[in-house]
């Protein structure tokens, strides 16, 4: 069995609050996270599964232009 990181766990690696953590899972920063009920939960590899992401460039889309 997997033993996934919790909220409070991931903020104190890295030294942030857990409404960070919890607003950046939200956001889909942290690839695998989870959520149980309404608590988070993170695979062990997650800071190297963020970082993998981060690294990664992405594609910008080209912006809708407003009808003059």
């Amino acid at each position: 069995m997997i033993a996934y990181l919790t909220t409070g766990e991931l903020a104190a690696i890295l030294k942030t609050t857990e409404q960070t953590v919890s607003q950046k899972a939200k956001t889909g920063f942290f690839p695998g996270a989870i959520k149980l009920g309404n608590k988070w939960r993170f695979p062990p590899d997650v800071l190297e599964r963020a970082a993998i992401t981060e690294a990664t460039p992405r594609i910008a889309r080209p912006r809708k232009r407003r009808a003059a």
